[in-house]
């Protein structure tokens, strides 16, 4: 017999079958999405998270898998981090989101890329609205975090005054403090 059940897997066929039945149950008793909460969203606009959900209210709450949903949510160009979690009365999901924050403004071969604070390009659309870090070079993303944290040890004044950073034979940065054009160049060595 133990063989015969494992051929024809009637163990799992039948744990299935009772999957489907709770399923069946649940939405019998009212257990359907009637509303999603979002909280932390500012950039990621509604319509990507209705595309990347592929949610509708009436849907089985039970068959809503919350580990998807955050992948799916996480896929997002703005989105760092998701949170999911289902409350069954009153059968709302909740979305917790953690955008990413443009620290840099990334320019090779003259197109410019918003980064965020580990060097990741934000795959987004993005407008200045205020002065921001100008990080110039082949290879400066990937090595744009360690820049900030060897920044964050100095002196905040110091820090704010920094508008170019030129990572330059992909081993070292000129730091450009003031003024694009007429700034002072800080040539940092290739070590400490």
């Amino acid at each position: 017999d133990l063989i015969l059940t494992l051929k024809n897997d009637l163990v799992g066929k039948r744990l299935q079958e009772l999957q489907e039945e709770l399923y069946a149950f649940g939405g019998e008793q009212g257990m359907v999405l009637e509303d999603i909460v979002v909280t932390g969203r500012e950039r990621t606009t509604k319509e990507e998270l209705n595309q990347a959900l592929g949610l509708k209210r009436g849907d089985n709450m039970l068959k809503i898998n919350v580990y998807d949903i955050k992948e799916k949510v996480e896929q997002l160009p703005w989105v760092k981090q998701a949170f999911v979690r289902r409350s069954l009365l009153p059968n709302v999901l909740h979305i917790d989101i953690e955008e990413r924050q443009v620290k840099a403004i990334w320019q090779i071969n003259e197109k410019f890329y918003p980064l965020d604070e580990d060097g990741k390009i934000i795959e987004a659309d993005y407008q200045i609205t205020e002065p921001i870090l100008l990080i110039v070079g082949a290879g400066a993303p990937e090595n744009f975090k360690n820049l900030l944290d060897a920044l964050k040890d100095g002196d905040k004044d110091y820090i704010e005054r920094v508008k170019v950073a030129n990572f330059i034979s992909g081993r070292r940065w000129n730091l450009i403090l003031d003024d694009i054009r007429t700034g002072i160049t800080v040539k940092l060595p290739e070590d400490d």
